[in-house]
């Protein structure tokens, strides 16, 4: 079995890819701030000794970034948070491979001056 993380395993998407993982061959960790039926471990995408942790008990290949906030949120929740989870995570699991988000990938795109995006 492939080891996965999936972000945002309790939320609309997470339940519904958490199975589809497992039948295409991936151990699924679920990582959510809310506790539900796909969410192996509770804590959010902001604690790096948490996503730390994660990635080395269990040797983690493989991300898949569901986690999000949406209009429920917005009480709880910074703008900048907003923007961190649901469009930045620039560099922030700080390897290539551990690296995603929208900003990352224009990131990428001006390092390597592509000349469109």
């Amino acid at each position: 079995m492939v080891p996965a993380v999936l972000t945002g395993s309790s939320g609309w998407l997470g339940r519904f890819l958490a199975p589809r993982l497992r039948r295409d061959g991936h151990e699924v960790v679920g990582l959510d701030v809310v506790d539900g039926k796909d969410t192996t471990v509770v804590g959010s995408v902001f604690d790096r000794s948490l996503i730390d942790r994660i990635f080395t008990d269990n040797d983690i290949t493989t991300v898949v970034h569901c986690g999000a906030l949406h209009k429920p949120d917005i009480a709880r929740y910074s703008a900048r948070a907003f923007v961190d989870v649901n469009v930045g995570m620039s560099g922030f699991f700080g390897s290539p491979f551990h690296a995603f988000g929208t900003s990352q990938r224009a990131d990428d795109a001006k390092a390597c001056r592509a000349k469109r995006v």
